[in-house]
């Protein structure tokens, strides 16, 4: 049997003002900082600018190496393969690593279908065409925004079946400007996400707007989701799950995204908890139904505001613990829960 409850959170009806809040992060804040965040082993790998990033890769695969970036602009002429066993690491924001403006693709992707224990960390992925932005930051990304524009890609790990790769983890690493998806993960099991901003992904080249997303995790279990910033998709969501288990997100913020700051879909054992969602076109934080709907599903002490649609959206779920958030001028005053009893 279907019952529907609509019920307010703390705050949510006749307080239209914003609430100040501690949990915003600022770009300088998380991603790629001006220094690395570890200190890389003595027996890293250093790559200088125009060095082959993939030719390191080949030999030190499965080593457990370090391979670091150095300062500068690495440009990639085709996608970078990378393999197991390796962390792939910068010196903070100023190892910026581009695919030339004459190539389209992923920038990063993986070499193997089973691909394991793999750290990207400490570097800025840049997704647009130019590492010089306009003075108008504006004009770039109306040009990003539309179907015919270049389709680039941040990083894009594809398994065949559920948790084939394992242990994946992206940890003070900025992604940005991508017309399709800053980061996706689809079929892995152990996948991190901790101090990262993937912002400003997710345009509306082929096959559209709405397919591609800030963070798009597909088919993972057992992933955390920390201390992150997933803002401004053109066309997209700030956070994109499907056909996950297993999966907490905490502590991110997931603003003025096109569509919902975090969207989840057909999932089980899924905690939402402390996050800042606001801005956003849509829901700050969405449970949508496609077939049979979410299990076990943790929703607690979120601030959503400021939302074109709902505050948090619950389609269909069994066993779902909805308690302590706080709901303040989105376009709907309540927020709608469904479950299936």
């Amino acid at each position: 049997m279907l019952t529907s409850l609509r019920a307010q959170t703390a705050n949510a009806s006749g307080n239209k003002s914003l609430v100040s809040e501690k949990r915003a992060l600022l770009p300088s804040q998380t991603g790629a900082l001006d220094k690395s965040t570890a200190t890389p082993p003595q027996d890293a790998i250093l790559v200088h600018p125009g060095d082959s990033i993939q030719e390191v890769i080949d030999k030190y695969a499965n080593t457990g190496k370090w391979i670091v970036l150095t300062e500068g602009v690495h440009t990639l002429s085709k996608t970078l393969m990378l393999k197991s066993g390796i962390t792939l690491a910068g010196q903070g924001k100023k190892s910026i690593l581009v695919l030339s403006p004459r190539a389209s693709g992923q920038t990063i992707a993986n070499a193997e279908r089973d691909m394991h224990d793999v750290v990207i960390r400490d570097l800025l992925l840049e997704g647009a065409t130019n590492t010089v932005t306009n003075n108008d930051p504006n004009h770039d990304r109306r040009n990003r925004s539309y179907m015919n524009a270049p389709a680039r890609e941040g990083i894009l790990f594809f398994a065949l079946t559920d948790g084939q790769m394992k242990n994946i983890r992206f940890e003070n690493l900025t992604v940005q400007n991508c017309t399709r998806s800053g980061v996706s993960v689809l079929g892995a099991s152990g996948v991190k996400v901790i101090h990262c901003d993937f912002s400003d992904n997710g345009a509306s080249v082929v096959p559209g707007a709405g397919f591609h997303h800030n963070l798009h995790l597909s088919h993972v279990n057992n992933c955390e989701v920390q201390n992150s910033r997933f803002d401004t998709s053109p066309w997209g969501n700030g956070i994109n799950l499907t056909f996950a288990r297993d999966v907490i997100i905490t502590g991110n913020e997931a603003a003025r995204n096109q569509l919902s700051g975090i969207r989840c879909t057909e999932s089980e054992n899924v905690q939402v908890i402390n996050n800042l969602t606001e801005g956003n076109d849509a829901s700050g934080i969405s449970f949508d139904t496609q077939m049979d709907g979410l299990r076990k599903i943790t929703v607690k002490d979120n601030l959503s505001q400021n939302n074109g649609a709902y505050g948090i959206y619950i389609g269909k779920a069994e066993e779902a613990l909805v308690e302590g958030n706080t709901t303040v001028a989105n376009y709907f005053v309540f927020d709608v829960i469904l479950r299936k009893n």
